[in-house]
């Protein structure tokens, strides 16, 4: 597997994914969002994932980690507010490592704008085996920039990578993804689009708004919706054909409770097997 499609697999859909045609309040205006958030200050989800082809059912491969906080020393000089922290990994494990040999492990640290939901710079670090990158993102809204930079990190005087684009408007990345969507009405027959950020591009990923059932998950039987993702493609998040879909529970909650993509590898399904948080309310 590539490395896009190693950490999409897992985060997608963004771990840069998803997400400017409708767009609601909360997650677009400067003013702070009117209505109360659906994390929890600490709120951590952890996903097992799992890859089906043929006689090849439910072999463990991987886990995700998504995790939102409050960053105790980084504020929105300008409004006095303090900035949120989410960070998303994904490791390799079980079948994957064992059988393949493949090893991977990528995380991504980002610091989000309270006051709209937008990007403000992201930290990731991609590991393959004995290769290992180092990225940072910047975005700058004022003057409408992206700044991407790569480093080399198996080599002692690294030359970066850097690539600067022009951009206007909010962005997403993989991580942030999951919790941007989670501030979407999300009801069936809606349909939009979301700005993702990946690696030096920004790519408009449309959102569907499918199906809604009930499911048994990891939070108990809920109902719950299905957002189908089109990042399979000609000068899209992967190369290919193949399709993804995202489960969120149908509550003012919106958890995540199923990532499911397939292309002709066959199919990787993460699914939540825990999430903790304390009581505290995102403001």
């Amino acid at each position: 597997m590539n490395r896009r499609l190693n950490f999409i697999f897992s985060l997608l859909v963004g771990f840069s994914v998803f997400f400017s045609a409708v767009q609601i309040q909360s997650a677009t205006n400067d003013d702070k969002p009117n209505q109360p958030l659906p994390f929890q200050l600490n709120e951590e989800l952890y996903f097992e994932g799992e890859f089906t082809k043929a006689i090849l059912r439910g072999i463990n491969i991987g886990e995700m980690k998504l995790r939102i906080t409050q960053s105790p020393n980084q504020t929105n000089t300008e409004k006095q507010t303090q900035n949120y922290n989410i960070t998303g990994e994904i490791v390799s494990k079980g079948f994957a490592t064992k059988l393949f040999g493949i090893n991977f492990h990528q995380l991504i640290e980002t610091t989000v704008d309270p006051t709209n939901f937008r990007v403000v710079k992201d930290n990731k670090l991609d590991e393959q085996g004995k290769r290992i990158r180092k990225s940072e993102t910047v975005i700058d809204k004022e003057n409408g920039k992206i700044t991407w930079t790569e480093t080399n990190a198996n080599l002692v005087n690294p030359t970066p990578r850097v690539l600067t684009i022009e951009f206007k408007g909010d962005v997403q990345n993989l991580a942030t993804a999951f919790y941007y969507l989670r501030l979407q009405p999300l009801k069936v027959g809606q349909s939009f689009t979301v700005p993702i950020h990946d690696s030096g591009r920004v790519y408009n990923v449309a959102v569907k708004v499918t199906q809604r059932k009930q499911m048994k998950t990891a939070v108990g039987k809920v109902w719950a919706v299905r957002t189908e993702l089109d990042i399979f493609g000609e000068n899209k998040l992967i190369d290919g054909k193949g399709s993804a879909a995202l489960w969120f529970t149908d509550d003012e909650r919106k958890i995540p409770v199923h990532l499911q993509v397939k292309n002709d590898s066959g199919t990787i399904d993460f699914k939540l097997k825990k999430m903790a948080a304390k009581k505290d309310v995102l403001p």
